[in-house]
C-alpha cells in the first residue's frame, strides 16, 4: 500500500497492491490492483460496506499487509453458511460436498493457502428446531496474510466466487476469524466412534468489555465445564476459539469468538443441558458473560476433510 514512486516495487511484488488517495502517482496507480481515492484508510473501515469477497480491499491495506515483519500466527476462518434460497435442503449439501469441496481443493491459488478445510454439515434432526443455517465451513490459515491473498487470488474471484453466489446467501453468512484453537477438554486424537458437533458463535453480554469477556471464558466459564463431573462427562472434546484481536477492526460482526464442542449424540448434547449442574452452575454463569439470545448455534454431523 502506498502513494509513492518507491511504493510500486512493493505493490508490483505484493498480492494486492493498493495505491491510496488523489495524489498517488501515475506509476503508483498504474501498479496497483486496487486504487483508492480516500486518503483516510480508517474511513474504508464505516464507509465501505465489507461482505466476504470485499475482505482484502480493506484489511490487506490497513491492518494484516503491514504486519509483514515477525510471526505470524496461526488464523481460523469460522463461517456459519446459509443456503441460497434457491436451492433445497439436500441439493444444498450435495454441492457443497462435490462440487463446491472439490473447486476449493483442485483451485491452485486457494488449496495452497489452506492449511485445513473442514465442512461440517448441520444435523437432519437438528433441522427440526428450526433456523436458516445449514452448516458450519472451518479453514485455518499459516498467516492473516494468507487468507487475505486467498480471497484476492484471480482464480479465487473467477472459479471459486461464483460458485459461492450460486450455493449461498451471501448476505446471511456469519463468520469471524479467530485465534488457533484452545483446548479445553481434549478428545482422541482419532474419532471414529459416530459424534454430533456443537458450533456456537458466542456474543459478549451488553456492556462488558472485549478482554474481560475472553478473560473469563479462558479463566472461569471454561474451567467450569471442565471441573464439573456431571458437565464434563458428556463432552468428547470441548475447544474456544477466541476472535482475533485484528478481526474486530473489521466490523460488519459482534461475535466474539465459537465455541466447538463434540458430543457421542444429539441425545447427549441435550442430556447435559438437563443437568442440575447446569441449571445451576453452567446457565447462570453464561448469563454473567454471554449475550444469550444473540448466539448462534448449530448441531452438525462429524466433520468431513477436504483438505489437510
Amino acid at each position: 500500500m502506498g502513494d509513492g514512486i518507491n511504493d510500486a516495487q512493493a505493490m508490483a511484488e505484493s498480492s494486492v497492491g493498493i495505491a491510496m488517495g488523489r495524489r498517488s502517482t501515475d506509476v503508483a496507480m498504474e501498479t496497483a490492483d486496487i486504487i483508492v481515492m480516500s486518503e483516510d484508510p480508517e474511513r474504508l473501515g464505516s464507509e465501505v460496506p465489507l461482505d466476504f469477497h470485499e475482505f482484502s480491499v480493506f484489511h490487506s491495506a490497513c491492518e494484516y499487509s503491514s504486519s509483514s515483519e515477525g510471526v505470524h500466527p496461526v488464523i481460523k476462518l469460522i463461517c456459519v453458511v446459509k443456503r441460497n434460497p434457491s436451492l433445497s435442503i439436500e441439493e444444498f449439501h450435495d454441492h457443497w460436498r462435490s462440487r463446491h469441496a472439490r473447486l476449493i481443493s483442485e483451485t491452485p491459488g486457494v488449496a495452497d493457502r489452506i492449511v485445513r478445510y473442514e465442512q461440517n454439515h448441520r444435523a437432519a434432526a437438528d433441522y427440526k428446531r428450526g433456523g436458516d443455517f445449514d452448516g458450519v465451513a472451518i479453514q485455518w490459515f499459516d498467516s492473516m496474510d494468507d487468507f487475505v491473498a486467498m480471497v484476492a487470488d484471480p482464480e479465487y474471484q473467477a472459479q471459486v466466487a461464483p460458485d459461492e453466489r450460486e450455493l449461498l446467501d451471501l448476505d446471511g453468512l456469519v463468520w469471524i476469524l479467530t485465534e488457533e484453537e484452545e483446548v479445553v477438554i481434549p478428545g482422541p486424537a482419532h474419532r471414529d466412534e459416530p459424534v454430533i458437533k456443537l458450533v456456537c458463535m458466542v456474543k459478549r453480554r451488553p456492556g462488558m468489555e472485549i478482554d474481560d469477556f475472553h478473560r473469563h471464558w479462558r479463566t472461569v466459564h471454561s474451567p467450569l465445564n471442565r471441573d464439573t463431573p456431571s458437565i464434563a462427562r458428556y463432552f468428547v472434546r470441548y475447544e474456544r476459539n477466541h476472535r482475533a484481536r485484528a478481526d474486530y477492526n473489521r466490523g460488519g460482526s459482534d461475535f466474539d469468538g465459537a465455541a466447538v464442542e463434540w458430543y457421542p449424540s444429539v441425545q447427549a448434547f441435550y442430556d447435559m443441558i438437563g443437568e442440575p449442574a447446569y441449571s445451576e452452575l453452567i446457565a447462570p454463569d453464561e448469563d454473567r458473560f454471554l449475550d444469550r439470545d444473540s448466539l448462534v448455534w448449530l448441531l452438525t454431523e462429524r466433520e468431513e476433510t477436504i483438505i489437510g
